[in-house]
């Protein structure tokens, strides 16, 4: 049997999680996580090894060379400046248990890395902040805050056992504590999103099994309030028996390691994990866009039984299932430059599916569409295949996108790695301004209203059903999934007489 020859091997800092390549091929560019150890010392108040989280900057040979870059060509980008007190903004968050060292550079944890124009953008999840390199002299510049939404202005699905699809206001916010990034540029200037993931931190052995027991920063809303550990005034006149019962917010998995007031001994604010959306910043990493609660408000719209299932969790598919939880739970993300228009693309990690934004105007981003080819009548179970694989795709995980000059069909491509799954995706995207005089945003003929499917949503940039060259885009993108799903018997004439009948007839068209 045929075996790849070993080019070389370095080294690089800990725990290695997401590797990603400047756009000119010189450097490779490794987001060392440097999580904790699974077990913690016989007191349980620290870590038996934590190392330091890290960005490994490795200089490539040359574009064309086949050769490994050598241990001198790598170097790393600690955090070790930032140990200094004061040196972090107050809301970037450094914790562990109660006796844990608490520095900054054991303690931030690189997610996932973007580049553009010399500059590396990294998430450090759990620390909702990004770090911003600079990538020739594998420099920190500076660490910035990611986003937090207000929840008591942006409205959130916190209740899994209401027995519906109701986004409320409530006064907790969502710390963002984003996982994938990407960076774009839009009129010479440079950007970077986020998918809003959010993640609690969680580790040790259980006791039940010889450890010395699990750190978790994961409480619930219902049992702040009942320990009485919400202080006095601190959400105004909010009636704390109501916001504590389930059908509220009881359920709703809040963060420790932040808001607690030290002095008090209880907290004066209240955060969950995920902001159940996605963000676009300047350069500098100040916030320009959030989607807010467009995702639950697109899959609470879709919610019909046996069809669409609001936040329903990427391993089964009952309704409501995660709305106490991060809700869809975005995480995938990437962008694209199709015709003179830039889009990003948005996996949900738990409902599954595909948010598609126009973000050419990175400050004024505009919902276009939404797909999803994941068959909600289908259970998920790990260990039957044969009756899995007709649940669709399974926990978008990994997207790319695929330029058509690069593309193996001359072709605008999006693919996607299921996690759950195991399926690995294609997406054929047309051009939505090519032999159109509709561009996006110019929407003349379209009617008032939008338009919903149980696997599919569109509207303008006005809210109306798009037209033109945009329906064009949506009309690509809905094919793909009716083609995919032509292997689930019954599927793909379920999706077909659910879509709009202009759409349909287009979508017809399109595959024949």
């Amino acid at each position: 049997r045929a075996v790849a020859d070993v080019l070389g091997r370095v080294t690089i800092g800990a725990l290695p999680d997401n590797v990603h390549i400047t756009s000119d091929g010189a450097y490779a560019l490794i987001a060392n996580e440097g999580e904790p150890s699974n077990e913690l010392n016989a007191e349980g108040t620290a870590y038996v090894a934590d190392p330091a989280g890290s960005v490994s900057v490795i200089t490539l040979p040359a574009v064309g060379t086949v050769e490994a870059a050598s241990q001198a060509d790598v170097r790393t980008a600690g955090f070790e400046a930032f140990d200094a007190p004061g040196a972090l903004h107050e809301d970037i968050r450094i914790f562990g248990p109660e006796a844990h060292h608490n520095q900054p550079s054991l303690d931030l944890e690189p997610e996932y890395v973007a580049s553009a124009y010399g500059k590396a953008f990294v998430t450090l999840q759990e620390n909702n902040a990004i770090a911003i390199i600079d990538i020739a002299s594998a420099t920190v510049e500076k660490i910035v805050p990611a986003h937090i939404t207000d929840h008591s202005q942006i409205a959130i699905d916190s209740s899994n056992k209401d027995d519906a699809a109701e986004l409320r206001t409530i006064p907790v916010k969502g710390l963002s504590m984003p996982d994938s990034i990407h960076a774009f540029t839009s009129n010479g200037q440079t950007y970077f999103a986020t998918a809003n993931e959010g993640d609690a931190r969680e580790w040790g052995v259980d006791e039940d099994e010889g450890g010395s027991g699990i750190y978790t920063d994961e409480v619930e809303l219902a049992d702040v309030v009942e320990d009485g550990q919400v202080c006095e005034g601190a959400l105004g006149d909010v009636d704390l028996e109501e916001l504590a019962s389930k059908e509220v917010a009881g359920n709703l998995k809040l963060s420790n390691a932040s808001g607690w007031n030290e002095e008090e001994q209880c907290f004066d604010e209240l955060y969950a994990y995920g902001s159940r959306s996605f963000s676009i910043y300047d350069a500098e990493g100040n916030v320009i866009f959030d989607s807010g609660s467009k995702f639950e408000e697109v899959t609470a719209s879709l919610n019909q039984a046996g069809v669409f299932h609001h936040n329903a969790d990427n391993e089964g598919p009952e309704f409501d299932d995660r709305s106490d939880n991060k809700g869809p739970e975005p995480e995938a993300l990437t962008i694209g430059q199709i015709g003179d228009r830039t889009y990003a693309f948005i996996g949900t990690e738990r409902v599954g599916g595909v948010f598609v934004y126009d973000v050419t105007d990175p400050a004024n981003a505009k919902y276009q569409t939404y797909v999803n080819n994941r068959d909600f009548t289908v259970d998920f179970d790990e260990d039957n295949y044969e009756s899995t694989k007709f649940a669709g795709d399974l926990g978008p995980e990994g997207f790319a996108f695929i330029d058509k000059e690069d593309s193996p069909n001359g072709e605008y491509l999006l693919v996607i790695g299921n996690e759950v799954s195991g399926t690995t995706t294609i997406f054929q995207i047309e051009d939505p301004l090519a032999d159109s005089e509709h561009p996006i945003g110019k929407n003349e003929t379209s009617a008032e209203g939008s338009s919903n499917s149980s696997t599919g949503s569109s509207e303008s940039n006005s809210g109306s059903a798009l037209a033109g060259g945009a329906l064009a885009a949506i009309v690509a993108v809905i094919a793909g999934v009716v083609a995919a799903l032509g292997v689930i018997p019954g599927a793909k004439d379920q999706m077909l007489k659910v879509l709009p009948q202009e759409v349909r007839a287009q979508v017809e068209a399109f595959l024949n």
